[in-house]
């Protein structure tokens, strides 16, 4: 296992959990987008209507289960 130190603060792996989940206000003031494509890109336009998803994941977890999760 390695020990992750930033800043003199240890950092917890999942290795170490399970944690008690912890909320935080999301912080308006940090930017939103990316330096190299704007927001108004005809790219970043939603392309489907409605509550119909952008994009489905599937991801196996063991033989007999399987998450899906999906971007709306």
């Amino acid at each position: 296992m390695v020990e992750v130190v930033i800043g003199g603060h240890h950092i917890a792996t999942t290795l170490e959990g399970p944690f008690a989940p912890v909320t935080r206000r999301f912080d308006p003031s940090v930017r939103r987008g990316s330096d190299d494509l704007p927001m108004s890109d005809p790219r970043l336009r939603k392309t489907v209507s409605g509550n119909f998803p952008e994009q489905i994941a599937l991801a196996i977890s063991s033989p007999t289960s399987m998450w899906v999760s999906w971007i709306t």
